[in-house]
């Protein structure tokens, strides 16, 4: 499907003549028409501010009619051998059928895998009572398409949104007590293993940038967070909440991430910090030893003793090893 063609699909989608698309990107009344139809006839390619207009204009994301195109099979065969490069894509086949298959799994395929979830049900939805669509199903189902991720980005925002509201008056409780700003590392692990006894599932994995510059990612599943019936879950996250907000206050940069699948959302907090990253095992096996069952006693009293010698390891300084690393950063 060539631009042009791109641009047409979704001004027919929204019910919008020609002269109505042209008015509404900017044209006169005169020109509005001609303009759209050069567009679409692919003998005016529109510059890149007119490609946002557009796409405004049809409420549509800018991917939706990018110049990107699989003319031939050859194209769509090389964007395949780039997706196995990039994503670890497989492919398989039976007589019946050729499969394309990702790990869901595979470090680096998180971004991916939420998309693909967020179309796979998107999709069983369209298609519950019937194999064909009917046109205004249909309509719908492209239109979700052309908008694609705008709607997923807005609902994990406004999902994120809410439970940080919800959070709020237990964050500004705890924030009335001086003593809950912490000063050591020892004690952001501390409230961390304090989630996980109140069977708050914490996944964590390291973060690499570069040389000396890293950091820890630990994700959540948003059921558990927004589950009120708990209290002492819900102070446990509360506290992590005051400490990512004294994190911050001392510099350190903290981005947030969502992702998607069957068990619904999962947020992330990544803390950039190199000396972090190491300690993504002890996390996990914390993870693992309380909130699991397969393991014998003698694992878990060692885990205990690990568990202890991480904490005096970590016994640091949160702002002189923020600064230590930004001044590392600079002379690197």
């Amino acid at each position: 499907m060539t631009l042009g063609e791109k641009i047409r699909k979704y001004r027919l989608l929204r019910n919008k003549t020609q002269k109505q698309l042209g008015l509404d990107i900017g044209f006169s009344k005169t020109a509005a028409d001609v303009r759209v139809n050069q567009y679409e006839n692919d003998k005016v390619v529109p510059k890149e501010d007119v490609m946002e207009k557009l796409a405004k204009a049809l409420d549509v994301h800018p991917s939706a009619i990018s110049n990107i195109d699989l003319h031939y099979d050859i194209d769509l065969i090389r964007a395949l051998f780039l997706m196995e490069e990039q994503y670890g894509m497989k492919i398989e086949r039976t007589p019946e059928q050729t499969m394309l298959l990702f790990d869901n799994q595979r470090e680096g395929n998180e971004n991916m895998s939420s998309f693909l979830y967020a179309w796979f049900s998107q999709r069983r939805s369209a298609y519950a009572s019937s194999e064909t669509l009917s046109e205004a199903d249909q309509k719908r189902y492209d239109l979700w398409k052309g908008r694609f991720p705008n709607d997923l980005f807005t609902y994990w925002s406004e999902e994120y949104d809410a439970l940080i509201e919800s959070y709020n008056p237990l964050v500004q409780s705890l924030l009335r007590r001086k003593d809950r700003r912490i000063t050591k590392l020892s004690e952001l692990i501390s409230h961390i293993r304090a989630m996980i006894e109140q069977g708050i599932h914490v996944t964590a994995r390291d973060e690499l940038w570069g040389p000396a510059d890293g950091g820890l990612s630990l994700s959540f599943l948003m059921a558990e967070l927004k589950d009120t019936t708990k209290k002492e879950r819900q102070q446990a996250f509360a506290t992590f909440l005051v400490d990512m907000g004294t994190l911050k206050e001392y510099g350190m940069e903290i981005r947030n991430n969502f992702t998607l699948d069957e068990s619904g959302i999962h947020i992330s907090y990544t803390l950039r910090l190199s000396c972090l990253a190491a300690i993504h095992t002890d996390i996990n096996k914390a993870t693992f030893f309380i909130m699991g069952e397969n393991h014998s006693d003698w694992d878990a009293k060692v885990f205990e003793a690990e568990y202890r010698e991480c904490l005096r390891n970590y016994e640091i300084d949160i702002q002189n090893e923020l600064k230590k690393s930004s001044s590392g950063k600079r002379t690197s």
